[in-house]
């Protein structure tokens, strides 16, 4: 089981690599997945400089069927109408 959860991170890994690939090449655009590959891209300092800290907090909860979940949320009152979001989802 172990070896087979293995087997699909690494076909996950690699797939995620042909789409970015793809994708730089269709868009011209080379924009990092994750802040690791942010910093360590060519342009760096312009991604740090983007980074704007928003307020946020982890959520626990614990569903009706004993499945324990955890989310990371924005602050509501650190968001920006039109810029964070677009109105009310009510």
């Amino acid at each position: 089981m172990m070896v087979e959860t293995m087997a699909i991170q690494s076909q996950l890994l690699r797939l995620q690599g042909i789409v970015k690939e793809l994708f730089i090449r269709l868009t011209g655009q080379d924009e990092p997945i994750d802040i690791k590959e942010a910093l360590a891209s060519t342009h760096s300092s312009k991604w740090l400089g983007s980074i704007r800290a928003t307020g946020c907090k982890l959520v626990f909860k614990v569903k009706d069927d004993n499945r324990y979940k955890a989310r990371l949320v924005a602050k509501g009152y650190a968001q920006r109408k039109g810029i964070e979001y677009v109105g009310s989802q009510i």
